[in-house]
């Protein structure tokens, strides 16, 4: 390949890496399918008609028409950053319609330098990171491609095309194949050193938006979780934990809470002061990064099970988790601390972020036994958030307490856990699930238009409905919200949730465990996706658990996680230090400095096959230059005959100048070394034939060539005793003083 081709094919695949990650980062489908459409109409065109250029006029037209529209999108979107990815994408176009001049090169280079930059700060994607991986290797390629045309042109000139068309050896191919591999590795070194400094780049506005995600706060609105349920965003990755062992929940459901609500007015659930008695907790350094929660949750008969949780980027600062939660641990830069709202048991973020955000959560699974949950109540809680979950609207009618009673007949009022698996079985055997949305009649609730009209809806429904009857009962009773079970990976055994695992269910306070215990009156059975099969549904669960790795060592790389790296670095070491000595004892017996006969001649052994093998490769390096030397380039005849010539004359003392030609060359080593060399001249004929006459040798002239050769390689002795002969008749002859 070309040193010219080989250039235009790195800089093509530099700057379209480059331009591809930017038009994923600005996160508008419209650019991206612009810039990659246009680049690739470009690379199209650029193949049939090579010499085609955009005219200066239109180019610097386009150029100011794109610099007005920056100016105008800056002024109305009150942002900088996405508006100047739209005006280096049409920048870079116009420098690629530009002539093929080592300058313009160098331009196309830096705008594309700011372009993986730019999309570095606006997305953090896997995307980012597969375009980072092919833009490395081929930046470096370009620049020591780019430096090598410059100089060529500064010492050749522009004219002479001979150089430019030159062609690349092996050696500059690997040359710059180490330089990217070293380059890549310095930057991998810098990464696992360094902290994640630059998080807070990734706050800035606007940047990568997550998916839209509602249903998720202190507040919902009636209908909230139905708009996202047939929507298969991913919203986190979850990884279950025993014992430090990846584990796929088969004895507990998956309920990923979120958070409970406790009042209900104006068709609309949500967390009574909530904003008011959330308080701050940090992450506490003396027990390993973790916050402590709720400890009376170790009172409970139970398991304990650890979710490595992977948050993406979504609109809410829930955190979500297996419900009796009492302990949580961050596991990424943008995390300092936590909200925790005692009443609701609701962990949330301080702030939104912008990037996926990676904590460590413990819950105890409880096993309560039945008899104790069956324990019948024989007085009345005053606990605040107990008094709260009795709350009832005046829209709701006497004839939901009169359903409730029907529901419960024959069940002793005392008898709450009974009561609510009444409801829950009614609710779920009496009524049909469906996403179908319906409005509720004027002036009457949705919950009682549910229970008495339509009979059917989807799970805040249900959760709401069986709430309701339950407050009708005097028997305390919230709604809670987050999402149910997920799609189990087997490649990296995690669960991938997405929005259509969105649910809501109903916790219920139980007097004789003196907590809340879950109830879910919604169908699952009916309710839950179906989960995809086939070899895309293959394909997705492998780019899922390479979103996950992403995610985890990329974007949420901690310096917690750097020192565990560390550590586990010098753990390897050592054990490799200690393994060396040990190992050559048994390969070779060493003991004392001194090996036994079997030893030294063992590594006697392995030495000489190291030196054998480094011997065999010589040995194909230079017999595959031989034959590619002696191979012509197609449409181009072969002078490897007169380098050869040179390397022997070079061997007996004989060097050409920069500025001799080929026949004054064998005219001074003739002149000098006698008649020995005559055969030089005859290469030197061969070679101006074949070099600047475009001629090929006949076979009887290659052989007559081969012959001089010979010649020349058994000329040492006559050299030698023709210049000692001149040298003694100069001594002869000169004059004296």
């Amino acid at each position: 390949m070309t040193l010219e081709r080989s250039l235009r094919v790195s800089l093509l695949v530099m700057t379209g890496t480059g331009i591809a990650a930017l038009g994923m980062a600005l996160a508008s489908p419209g650019w991206l399918l612009a810039a990659v459409g246009l680049f690739a109409a470009y690379v199209a065109l650029a193949a049939v008609r090579p010499t085609w250029r955009l005219r200066r006029g239109l180019a610097t037209t386009a150029a100011l028409v794109a610099a007005a529209g920056f100016v105008a999108e800056v002024a109305g979107a009150d942002a900088f950053l996405v508006p100047a990815g739209h005006f280096l994408l049409i920048s870079q176009l116009i420098f690629l319609s530009q002539e093929r001049t080592c300058r313009n090169y160098a331009l196309i280079t830096l705008v594309s330098v700011v372009h993986i930059t730019l999309a570095g700060v606006l997305s953090v994607d896997l995307f980012f990171g597969v375009c980072f991986l092919i833009y490395l290797p081929a930046g470096v390629a370009t620049l020591l491609l780019l430096n090598l045309r410059a100089e060529l042109e500064r010492h050749g000139g522009k004219e002479d095309s001979l150089l430019l068309r030159a062609r690349l050896r092996a050696r500059l191919l690997g040359a710059i194949t180490l330089v990217a591999v070293a380059e890549l590795a310095f930057t991998v070194a810098v990464f696992l050193y360094f902290p994640r400094f630059g998080i807070q780049l990734f706050q800035l506005q606007p940047v990568q938006k997550g998916p839209a995600l509602t249903g998720f706060g202190d507040r919902i609105r009636f209908g909230d979780l139905g708009r996202i349920l047939n929507n298969a965003e991913p919203v986190m990755a979850v990884r279950l934990l025993q014992d430090g062992k990846p584990i796929e929940a088969t004895a507990f459901p998956l309920r990923w809470r979120a958070t409970a609500h406790d009042t209900y007015e104006n068709r609309a659930w949500s967390t009574k002061n909530y904003i008011k008695d959330a308080e701050p907790r940090s992450f506490d350094p003396a027990r390993g990064g973790e916050c402590r929660l709720l400890p009376h949750y170790l009172r409970f008969p139970g398991t304990d099970v650890t979710q490595e949780v992977t948050l993406e980027p979504i609109d809410t600062r829930m955190l979500f988790s297996l419900h009796r939660l009492f302990t949580l641990k961050t596991a990424t830069p943008n995390l300092d601390q936590i909200f925790w709202h005692a009443q609701s048991y609701t962990a949330s973020s301080p702030r939104p972020s912008t990037v996926s955000i990676r904590y460590i959560a413990t819950s105890r699974v409880p096993a309560w036994p039945a008899s104790q949950l069956r324990r019948p109540v024989t007085r009345q809680y005053g606990y605040i958030e107990v008094q709260r979950a009795l709350q009832l609207p005046a829209s709701i009618t006497p004839r939901v307490r009169a359903l409730a009673e029907q529901i419960t007949a024959g069940i002793p009022p005392g008898a709450w856990y009974d009561r609510a698996r009444a409801v829950e079985a009614h609710l779920k055997g009496r009524y049909d699930y469906s996403l179908v949305t319906w409005e509720p009649r004027e002036g009457v609730d949705p919950v009682e238009d549910f229970l008495f009209e339509h009979r059917r809806g989807h799970c805040e429904h249900f959760a709401s409905a069986m709430a309701l009857l339950l407050r009708t009962l005097d028997i305390p009773a919230r709604v809670a919200t987050g999402f149910s079970g997920g799609e189990w990976n087997d490649y990296g055994q995690f669960y991938t949730v997405r929005q259509r695992n969105a649910h809501a269910w109903v916790e219920v306070y139980i007097p004789a465990i003196r907590d809340w215990e879950a109830f879910d009156p919604t169908p699952l059975g009916e309710a839950m996706p179906t989960p995809p099969t086939g070899w895309l549904a293959a394909l997705d669960s492998r780019l899922a658990h390479l979103r996950l790795l992403w995610n985890s060592y990329v974007v949420n790389y901690s310096s917690q996680e750097q020192l565990d790296l560390r550590d586990a670095a010098i753990r390897l070491l050592a054990r490799i230090s200690d393994a060396i000595p040990a190992l050559g004892s048994r390969l070779f017996g060493i003991e004392g400095g001194w090996g036994s006969g079997g030893g030294l001649a063992g590594l006697a052994v392995l030495l000489a096959l190291c030196v054998a093998t480094g011997l065999l490769i010589r040995w194909l390096v230079r017999l595959q230059r031989r034959r590619g030397a002696s191979q012509s380039a197609p449409g181009r005849p072969t002078v490897a005959f007169y380098r050869r010539m040179e390397a022997i004359l070079r061997r007996r003392g004989f060097r050409r100048g920069a500025a001799v030609t080929p026949r004054e060359f064998a005219a001074a080593v003739i002149a000098e070394g006698g008649a020995a060399f005559a055969p030089a001249t005859l290469i030197a004929d061969a070679f101006g034939r074949v070099r600047y006459g475009a001629a090929a040798l006949t076979p009887r002239e290659r052989a007559d060539v081969a012959a001089a050769l010979a010649r020349l390689a058994g000329a040492r002795r006559d050299a030698r005793e023709t210049r000692e002969g001149r040298d003694r008749g100069s001594r002869q002859h000169a004059p004296d003083v």
